[in-house]
């Protein structure tokens, strides 16, 4: 029996890293609840046209697991994911290509 290691490894990640959310896509019900995902917070350094020094970006990012969502789900900009209390847009959506999708996210409250 073939062992599904892929399943194994993200699970083991999202039972230790991840954290419930709610995804709400903006033109569509609510999609049910189970779903997880990491959230990280990150710092950028960017340098401005015409700058002296480089600046400081924050930045957030939720991963989920495309499998996780239902088959042919599109992630867009202006849906709306919950986590840890916390209401975010989606921005951008960026897959890895092994499975796993970051979203790039905007704070609303």
């Amino acid at each position: 029996m073939p062992v599904d290691l892929d399943g194994l490894m993200t699970g083991a990640l999202l039972s230790a890293f991840g954290q419930p959310i709610t995804y709400q896509p903006r033109d569509q019900p609510e999609l049910p609840p189970g779903l997880r995902g990491i959230l990280d917070r990150t710092q950028l350094q960017v340098m401005m046209e015409g700058a002296i020094a480089p600046s400081s970006v924050a930045k957030t990012w939720l991963g989920v697991r495309q499998a996780d969502f239902p088959p042919g789900f599109a992630f867009r900009p202006k849906d709306r994911v919950v986590v840890g209390g916390l209401t975010f847009d989606i921005r951008d959506d960026l897959p890895d290509g092994q499975g796993w999708v970051y979203l790039e996210l905007g704070l609303i409250g």
